[in-house]
């Protein structure tokens, strides 16, 4: 037996002194101090551990971009769309995917020619851009050279004569027929709405679109030796079918008349 247990009862708890109730808050206000900063230290790992999983995510090879193709690009440069759009291999293709929004506007801001883009991803890493440019109507010819005439919110644009050469370079000029008397804002814009939506190809046929200026109508000879008359005001509902319209002439050229209804007038 130990020398506690020897001692007088009286005398073994004489030492023994109960906590009061100040004494007791204090030490149960210490213990639950340190189990909150335990908690608080594990949530802060685990918000920290979850940033670093997500950024690490985020920057594996297979949510990055490998090659960016480019399609619908008929007289856009692909360079300078991509040089305007800023997009590269190996950029992160969700955070370009949340942009498509702002590259439409930066790139409508500094190519006129473009209408929208859409942007999609092939093959989960390959960024495909899909282009959609306004047409281009004709050339109006200057005294250095021609400005190509394309439309921005259906409104007439007519390119600097710098932006006009770079496409030319790389297109036939017989690709556009020459405007003649489309000397208004007005006028320019009518025709670009009426044009809008016809084939490039169809366009590409005309040698020239020429307004009459004292009664609306444009005369538009084409490559095929036929001649379209028609009213600027109501050409955009009949010019379409013109290649259903020279098939059934069966090889017969002259004037195809569209200004009320459809006749054809052969040449004398």
């Amino acid at each position: 037996m130990n020398d506690y247990n020897r001692l007088p009862r009286d005398e073994r708890f004489s030492n023994v002194h109960p906590l009061n109730i100040s004494e007791g808050r204090s030490r149960t206000q210490h213990r639950a101090k340190r189990q909150t900063a335990k908690v608080s230290q594990v949530t802060v790992t685990g918000i920290l551990l979850l940033v670093f999983i997500v950024s690490g995510y985020c920057s594996l090879p297979f949510d990055m971009v490998k090659k960016v193709e480019v399609e619908g690009n008929h007289f856009t440069n692909r360079q300078q769309l991509l040089s305007v759009l800023d997009v590269h291999p190996f950029d992160n293709r969700r955070q370009i995917m949340s942009k498509e929004q702002v590259l439409n506007e930066r790139l409508q801001e500094n190519i006129p020619l473009i209408d929208s883009i859409s942007l999609s991803i092939q093959d989960t890493s390959n960024l495909k851009v899909k282009v959609r440019e306004n047409p281009i109507v004709g050339k109006v010819s200057t005294q250095t050279g021609y400005q190509l005439l394309t439309s921005s919110d259906r409104q007439a644009i007519l390119l600097s004569e710098e932006e006009s050469q770079k496409i030319l370079a790389n297109h036939s000029y017989d690709e556009f027929p020459d405007l003649v008397n489309f000397k208004l804002d007005n006028e320019r814009d009518l025709l670009v709405r009426s044009f809008e939506h016809i084939d490039p190809a169809l366009i590409a046929q005309m040698e020239s679109i020429e307004l009459q200026e004292y009664d609306r109508r444009v005369i538009i000879p084409l490559k095929d030796g036929n001649e379209i008359h028609a009213l600027l005001s109501t050409i955009s509902d009949k010019i379409s079918y013109y290649p259903q319209i020279a098939e059934s002439l069966a090889g017969q050229i002259g004037i195809i008349h569209l200004e009320v209804g459809a006749y054809f007038e052969p040449y004398e």
